[in-house]
């Protein structure tokens, strides 16, 4: 299909995608949520980085400061400077058939006529 690849790169969120940094969430309204089935165990743990007791419903502040702690270290390890960011970043290109239906690169000029149907 012509637009498959279109389709993957883009997103779709009927309620919005929400405002904060996940990890900043509140941990008992992470829990609230994982006994609503609103998110999973998984998610709550590796997204969220909270943890709680699975039986009492109960959120586990000491381990979830540990776990924050822990990803925002990871997170700050994985930084750059913005400069250094964009320097890798305008030097990327999408693959040629992402292109088909764009336009040049990295201009988006008109390379074939478009047909409106």
């Amino acid at each position: 299909m012509v637009y498959e690849g279109a389709l993957r790169a883009m997103g779709s969120a009927a309620g919005g995608y929400g405002y904060g940094d996940v990890p900043e969430r509140d941990h008992h309204a992470v829990v609230n949520d994982i006994r609503s089935e609103i998110v999973s165990d998984w998610a709550a743990s590796h997204v969220y980085h909270v943890s709680y007791d699975a039986e009492t419903w109960t959120a586990d502040l000491a381990r979830t400061q540990d776990l924050r702690k822990a990803e925002h270290e990871d997170r700050t390890g994985r930084s750059k400077p913005f400069a250094e960011f964009e320097r890798e970043w305008l030097t990327k290109k999408p693959r040629e058939e992402q292109l088909a239906n764009y336009g040049s690169w990295p201009d988006a000029k008109v390379v074939r006529p478009i047909i409106r149907i």
